[in-house]
Protein backbone atom coordinates (compact mmCIF):
# COMPACT_ATOMS: atom_id res chain seq x y z
CA UNK A 1 0.00 0.00 0.00
CA UNK A 2 1.31 3.44 -0.91
CA UNK A 3 1.60 5.85 1.99
CA UNK A 4 0.54 9.48 1.58
CA UNK A 5 4.05 10.30 2.82
CA UNK A 6 5.44 8.83 -0.40
CA UNK A 7 2.99 10.52 -2.76
CA UNK A 8 2.13 13.94 -1.26
CA UNK A 9 4.41 15.09 1.56
CA UNK A 10 2.51 18.36 2.11
CA UNK A 11 -0.84 16.59 2.54
CA UNK A 12 0.80 13.98 4.76
CA UNK A 13 2.27 16.68 7.02
CA UNK A 14 -1.11 18.39 7.47
CA UNK A 15 -2.78 15.03 8.11
CA UNK A 16 -0.21 14.16 10.75
CA UNK A 17 -0.57 17.55 12.43
CA UNK A 18 -4.32 17.01 12.68
CA UNK A 19 -3.86 13.57 14.18
CA UNK A 20 -1.38 14.87 16.74
CA UNK A 21 -3.66 17.79 17.67
CA UNK A 22 -6.52 15.36 18.19
CA UNK A 23 -4.34 13.13 20.37
CA UNK A 24 -4.67 10.22 17.93
CA UNK A 25 -1.11 8.96 18.30
CA UNK A 26 -2.08 5.40 17.42
CA UNK A 27 -3.21 6.62 13.98
CA UNK A 28 -0.18 8.83 13.33
CA UNK A 29 2.70 7.78 11.10
CA UNK A 30 5.18 7.89 13.96
CA UNK A 31 8.10 6.28 12.16
CA UNK A 32 8.05 8.91 9.40
CA UNK A 33 7.38 11.74 11.87
CA UNK A 34 10.43 10.73 13.89
CA UNK A 35 12.49 10.41 10.72
CA UNK A 36 11.47 13.90 9.60
CA UNK A 37 12.17 15.49 12.97
CA UNK A 38 15.56 13.81 13.21
CA UNK A 39 16.49 14.85 9.69
CA UNK A 40 15.37 18.43 10.46
CA UNK A 41 13.08 18.59 7.43
CA UNK A 42 10.11 19.75 9.48
CA UNK A 43 10.83 23.32 10.54
CA UNK A 44 9.03 25.19 13.27
CA UNK A 45 8.69 28.90 12.65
Amino acid sequence: MTNLYDTDFHAWAFQQAGLLRAGKLAEADLSHLIEEIESNRLRVA
